[in-house]
């Protein structure tokens, strides 16, 4: 069985590569070796309290199933292997299917945190995230311009 747990990478490495990997390999949070243990625990509690939420059964959306209690999504029937950032950042956009979330939901929902503007990290999540929905033929999650994204169930 796959670990389904958060995970917090801490390292002295922050250039972008890294923390691309990192993303690539199921970092939900990626925070330099410098950053204050006051936001480090802030973090934690965050991607804990993530944790806690109750299953929900399937949600079904377009050309995808999610099934919240066993983190697994197929697209037209074929199971994508998606990272457990990517599977909470599939699940948040497909329970809101058709309507735009700005990235400050984004960031409050998936890391606890508000939005400063510049935190591309969410994007970067996105970019790998409809790559495998490309591959898959469910590239569904289309860019608002000046809002956000969206799920588009019929895209």
């Amino acid at each position: 069985p796959r670990y389904a747990g958060p995970i917090l990478m801490l390292t002295a490495r922050d250039e972008e590569r890294d923390e691309l990997r990192g993303f690539d390999h199921g970092v939900d949070d990626y925070l330099g070796k410098l950053t204050s243990p006051e936001l480090i625990l802030a973090r934690v509690r965050a991607l804990l309290r993530r944790q806690r939420r109750p299953a929900a059964k399937l949600l079904c959306v377009g050309p995808l199933t999610i099934d919240r209690q066993r983190l697994r999504v197929t697209a037209h029937g074929a199971p994508l292997d998606l990272t457990t950032a990517e599977f909470e950042m599939l699940h948040l956009l497909a329970s809101r299917a058709g309507t735009p979330v700005s990235r400050d939901v984004l960031f409050r929902e998936l890391r606890g945190i508000e939005y400063d503007g510049l935190d591309r990290a969410m994007d970067i999540r996105l970019v790998g995230l409809r790559k495998k929905l490309r591959a898959h033929n469910a590239d569904c999650i289309k860019a608002v311009r000046g809002v956000g994204y969206q799920l588009v169930p019929g895209a």
